[in-house]
């Protein structure tokens, strides 16, 4: 119970106090253990059922308030509160990046009925794009995905496998035979987090993501595939920085310790950029930050971010990595690069 209480939404909450109290006289020690909640959230929680109409008897027993539900009292939803009409609203905001997309337009949909059937009043729900607004950070254009990511979902969906031509990188087309695990969205970026399978049914390597907007074509096939009971992508990617995942054959997780400037230091502590982080005082002034992953492109990107404030401490490879990267942005600022 516990494990589920933490994953409650308030809707869900409200349901489960009213079946407890349909069972009989429960303290508020009782419901807040029952919902993992303190005693000023139950008690909102019961104001929040009384405005809705339901009818809660009281009495106290050996000095302890008890509650429960009026024997015969009709079960009805739970209108939504403003708080989740607020909730949903920033959901929008997030998912803002697929404007056109179908995906886009069903979450239009529901919020519009969330917000018709709110408890919440018209001066609340007035100007809401205003009052919370989310930032977009340059996002791509979803919509000329749009079929491709409805084959994707529902193939996801329906544990089917489905073939796809993807361009790589180097521009080059691959088709492969896919079995799309899970939609990761990073960045306002869409990718395939999926498992790569011969006609045989044999699985070529690593799982891989595959980014949305460079898959060319999608047909959904009639292949089932089986979703591993222990697939989690938090486990993929705990040695990861992004969305960087090994293949074959390349290098393990190294130690990385990158040391930051007093100001950045300090500010950038108040993140969570990789599970494995550790902060520490430099000898020299700053802080040290150590991480245990693996090497990649979006690391060397991110710390050139911080410009003279970062350096590598180690490894060499890393430090050799950021160093090549400074070169070669330098050489396009020497005096004889055509202008």
């Amino acid at each position: 119970m516990a494990l589920k209480a933490a994953r409650l939404t308030g809707r869900e909450r409200l349901d489960l106090l009213l079946e407890a109290l349909d069972q009989g006289w429960k303290t508020y020690r009782e419901l807040g253990l029952l919902t993992e909640k303190p005693e000023r959230t139950v008690r909102r929680d019961l104001d929040r059922l009384r405005e809705q109409g339901y009818r809660l008897e009281t009495r106290w027993e050996g000095g302890t308030k008890r509650f429960r539900l009026e024997p015969g009292s009709l079960r009805k939803p739970i209108e939504p509160g403003v708080l989740e009409v607020i909730a949903a609203n920033l959901g929008r905001g997030l998912l803002g990046f697929l404007h056109g997309t179908e995906l886009s337009d069903q979450m239009e949909g529901l919020f519009a009925q969330l917000r018709a059937h709110s408890r919440a009043t018209e001066r609340q729900l007035r100007d809401l794009e205003r009052k919370f607004w989310f930032m977009p950070d340059a996002p791509r254009d979803y919509r000329r995905c749009d079929d491709h990511l409805n084959d994707l979902v529902t193939c996801i969906l329906a544990q089917r496998c489905a073939d796809i031509s993807y361009r790589t990188r180097d521009r080059n087309s691959e088709e492969l035979l896919v079995e799309p695990y899970t939609l990761v969205i990073r960045r306002e970026c869409l990718y395939v987090l999926g498992q790569v399978r011969s006609p045989g049914g044999e699985h070529i390597g690593r799982p891989r993501p595959f980014d949305v907007t460079r898959i060319i074509k999608v047909r959904r096939t009639r292949l089932d595939f089986v979703l591993p009971d222990d697939w989690e992508p938090s486990v993929v990617f705990s040695e990861s920085f992004g969305m960087f995942i090994p293949r074959d054959g390349e290098p393990p997780a190294a130690s990385v310790r990158i040391w930051f400037a007093p100001p950045v230091g300090k500010i950038i502590q108040e993140r969570l950029w990789h599970p494995s982080q550790q902060w520490s005082v430099a000898p020299q002034g700053g802080w040290h930050l150590d991480m245990k992953i693996r090497l990649c492109p979006e690391l060397v990107h991110w710390i050139l971010g911080f410009g003279s404030q970062a350096r590598v401490v180690r490894p060499r490879a890393l430090e050799a990595d950021v160093r090549k990267e400074l070169h070669d942005a330098l050489e396009l600022y020497q005096p004889e690069w055509p202008k």
